[in-house]
């Protein structure tokens, strides 16, 4: 691997580098080794360069978005973890009444989009209420309820890869339920939402119906990642492994929820490899009474 990439990256106009940084830090399970080094491109020119330079040498990155969806190891190779906050984060309304788009940058956090289409009165995202996370990584999971998916609005989007920058339609991608055929490596820099007017008692009022729902059955924020796992077809992986006995198992400062079996909780002094332990054993248990492999929805960085 060439040892000149660092003094390259470093070179990047527009860019940001923070060196040797922990992921508990960044991560909303507050657990994980450190990267080489995070950037923040604040042009998209810069992050088209520093997926370049990676590329050359080699270097493995991921998009590390607010967090909320990533399970990283404690012992990492060389890696580049990439920050839209910095620059990715325009909002803005796009064409008329009769056809109104919201353009948001990938790096945009769900919660601040929901709060635009309150202030700009533009309903038919309220589903998306109380996700964690980016517009961007939003996408990349084609994450929604089951009162909508993101990808239902979606219009086009711009993604950087190792192939260089893109522009893609909606009915270039196949999504299903919590994927998409965005390549893994893809940065989503761009997307054009399709909305409509409302009035703002009537988003404020079904947004907040949908968190009371989302809250009712959810164990509190801190220290998770949210569902561990994809829903198998037909049923829950909630049910699932709290039928094999598993809830409030703790190993280290790890534990599957008691309130939702579908996710892990964490305390202090928690480490990656405990929260991985249990994913691993509900799997194993799950797989072992009903012939079902649940599949992560979270992202595993640096795990085999």
């Amino acid at each position: 691997m060439n040892s000149n990439w660092k003094n390259r990256l470093s070179a990047i106009k527009d860019l940001d580098v923070e060196w040797n940084k922990s992921l508990s830090e960044y991560t909303t399970l507050r657990v994980g080794g450190n990267v080489t080094c995070i950037v923040y491109p604040r042009s998209i020119a810069a992050a088209v360069e520093v997926v370049e330079v990676l590329r050359i040498s080699r270097v493995p990155y991921f998009v590390l978005g607010k967090g909320s969806n990533l399970l990283v190891a404690e012992t990492l190779p060389e890696m580049v973890a990439i920050s839209l906050e910095k620059g990715a984060r325009n909002l803005e309304i796009i064409g008329s009444d009769a056809g109104i788009l919201i353009g948001a940058g990938g790096g945009v956090s769900i919660s601040r989009l929901m709060r635009f289409c309150i202030r700009e009165r533009l309903g038919g995202l309220e589903f998306l209420a109380g996700i964690p996370g980016t517009v961007g990584g939003a996408v990349m999971m084609n994450a929604g309820t089951k009162d909508g998916e993101i990808s239902d609005a979606l219009e086009n989007l711009t993604i950087l890869t190792k192939a260089g920058k893109k522009k893609v339609n909606r009915e270039e991608i196949a999504f299903s339920y919590r994927t998409s055929s965005i390549p893994g490596n893809a940065i989503v820099w761009h997307v054009t939402l399709r909305s409509k007017r409302c009035d703002r008692k009537t988003i404020r009022r079904r947004m907040t119906e949908i968190l009371r729902k989302r809250r009712a059955g959810q164990p509190a924020i801190k220290g998770t990642a949210g569902s561990i796992f994809k829903n198998p077809p037909g049923d829950y992986a909630g049910r699932l492994i709290e039928e094999t006995g598993l809830k409030g198992r703790v190993l280290g400062g790890a534990k599957i929820s008691e309130k939702h079996a579908n996710w892990i909780v964490t305390t202090r002094g928690a480490k990656a490899d405990d929260v991985y332990g249990l994913i691993r054993l509900a799997q194993r248990e799950v797989e072992k009474k009903f012939r079902t492999r649940l599949e992560p929805e979270i992202r595993l960085i640096g795990f085999e």
